[in-house]
C-alpha cells in the first residue's frame, strides 16, 4: 500500500511539474499570447502581450479584442484553428486563434508580420511591374510582327511584280530585228555589256559570252574619246540620246548603225539600254 501511495504521489508531482512547464510556455514566449473566455472577454495574457499592447486589458474596443469577440460569436469558426490579420497603426499582426473546449477558452498567438507584408507588397509590385513590361513588350513585338508580315507581303508582291517585269523585259528585248545592248556608265565611261539580245550577237558575229566581255567602245572603235564623253554627258542630262556610229564585227568588217540610247538606274547606278539599227 505504501509503495502504491509513493507511486501516486510521485506521479502527481511529475504531472504538476509538466503542467507547470506547459503553463510557462506562454509566459516565456517572446510573442504575445492571450486568452479570452467563450464570449471574447480577455482573461489572461503573457508579458510580451502586455508590453506590445499596453492598456489592452482595460480597452474592450481594442481591434484585437473586437476580432476575438467577432470570432466568439461564430460557433462554427471558433471550433477550428483560425488565422486573422489585424492592422494597428503602421503595424500588421497575424492572429492564430484556437478554441480550447476543456476550459472554454479562446487562445490567440500573435505575430508581428509587418516586415513580411512589406516584402510581400514589394514582390507583388515588382511582379506587377514586370507584367506591365512583359505586356508592353508583347504589344511591341506583336506590332513589329504585324509590320514584318506586311513587309513580307509587300516583298512578295514586289518580287512577283519584278518577275513579271523581267519576263516582259526579256520578251521585249528579244523582239524585233535590231541589236540591243545593256551596259552601265562607270566613272563617266560606258562599261562592259551586262545583257545583249540574239540579234546583237548575229550582227556582230560574236557568241553571247564573248560579247558580254566587251563594251560599246570595243564594238565602235572609230569613236573618238571626246565624242564618247560628249554622248555620255548628253545621255546623263537628257535621259535619251540618238547618234550614229560604226560597228566592227568579229571578223573585222564594219557597218554603220543608228544608236538610240535610253538611260535608267539600277541600285543608283546609271544604266543604258541601246538599240542599234543597221543603216
Amino acid at each position: 500500500y505504501n509503495c502504491r501511495l509513493v507511486t501516486k504521489v510521485g506521479y502527481r508531482k511529475k504531472m504538476e511539474k509538466e503542467s507547470t512547464r506547459l503553463q510557462s510556455f506562454p509566459e516565456l514566449s517572446p510573442n504575445p499570447v492571450m486568452e479570452t473566455d467563450g464570449n471574447g472577454a480577455l482573461t489572461s495574457m503573457n508579458p510580451a502581450a502586455r508590453n506590445q499592447f499596453p492598456g489592452i486589458d482595460s480597452n474592450p474596443d481594442h481591434p484585437i479584442l473586437k476580432q476575438l469577440k467577432k470570432l466568439a460569436r461564430d460557433p462554427f469558426n471558433i471550433k477550428k484553428l483560425t488565422i486573422r490579420e489585424v492592422k494597428l497603426d503602421d503595424r500588421v499582426y497575424e492572429l492564430h486563434v484556437s478554441y480550447i473546449p476543456e476550459i472554454d477558452r479562446i487562445r490567440v498567438y500573435i505575430n508581428d508580420i509587418t516586415i513580411r507584408k512589406e516584402v510581400d507588397e514589394a514582390l507583388y509590385n515588382h511582379r506587377n511591374h514586370l507584367q506591365v513590361l512583359v505586356d508592353e513588350r508583347t504589344v511591341e513585338l506583336e506590332t513589329i510582327n504585324q509590320q514584318l508580315q506586311e513587309e513580307i507581303r509587300e516583298r512578295v508582291k514586289f518580287e512577283e511584280s519584278l518577275k513579271a517585269s523581267e519576263a516582259n523585259y526579256k520578251l521585249l528585248f528579244s523582239l524585233g530585228s535590231d541589236a540591243k545592248f545593256v551596259h552601265p556608265i562607270l566613272n563617266g565611261r560606258p562599261g562592259t555589256f551586262i545583257d545583249v539580245n540574239k540579234n546583237a550577237c548575229t550582227s556582230l558575229g560574236f557568241d553571247r559570252e564573248e560579247l558580254l566581255n566587251l563594251g560599246p567602245i570595243e564594238i565602235a572603235r572609230h569613236q573618238d574619246p571626246e565624242g564618247v564623253k560628249r554622248n555620255v554627258k548628253n545621255l546623263l542630262q537628257a535621259g535619251t540620246s540618238v547618234f550614229e556610229a560604226i560597228h566592227t564585227r568579229k571578223d573585222g568588217s564594219e557597218f554603220p548603225v543608228e544608236v538610240s540610247a535610253q538611260l535608267f538606274y539600277r541600285d543608283n547606278t546609271p544604266m543604258v539600254v541601246s538599240i542599234a539599227r543597221d543603216i
